[in-house]
């Protein structure tokens, strides 16, 4: 109803379990969830992802700088954003992130409910991407990869993201 919505009823804290990650003044929406490597998804476990050789993924990729790729070194990233445009005024309003830990696949769906959350996020990202070496994405090199460049340097950010090599699932 109108009244729930006024009272802030259907706010993400209220109807999704996560936690606010940042300080007192500001901080973002993080829902985690953990999955078992020996978890299906279709009809693979995803531990199958450890299957895979640095070498079939520069061959299929056709870059050599993926020779090394091992997944328990990726980040998983997908992006939900305002626009579909790119540009200063496109904000990544819902980042996901999954990266293998140990014996399980964490997923980390960061939440910006409102734009000044943007800074502490981007915060946060930048400690997942420094902990990885390669970016997996599917149309990333077109899209999420510039935009999240861009929201890094519209907030006084080094771009960690540049750091990284790139698997776009697209090419």
């Amino acid at each position: 109803t109108e009244r729930q919505r006024r009272e802030g009823a259907f706010e993400i804290d209220k109807v999704v379990p996560g936690e606010p990650i940042g300080d007192d003044e500001v901080s973002f929406y993080r829902v985690r969830t953990e999955f078992p490597l020996d978890a299906q998804h279709g009809h693979a476990a995803l531990r199958a992802v450890l299957n895979v050789t640095g070498g079939h993924i520069a061959f299929s990729a056709r870059d050599d700088g993926l020779s090394d790729f091992d997944a328990r070194t990726a980040v998983f990233l997908d992006t939900e954003t305002t626009g579909l445009m790119g540009g200063a005024g496109t904000v990544a309003f819902l980042v996901g992130a999954a990266r293998i830990e140990g014996d399980r696949v964490i997923l980390d769906q960061c939440f910006m409910r409102d734009f000044d959350e943007e800074e502490p996020m981007l915060t946060y990202l930048d400690e997942v991407f420094r902990g990885s070496r390669t970016l997996v994405t599917y149309n990333g090199k077109s899209f999420d990869a510039p935009l999240l460049r861009t929201r890094f340097i519209q907030n006084r950010m080094r771009p960690s993201v540049d750091a990284m090599s790139h698997l776009d699932l697209v090419h």
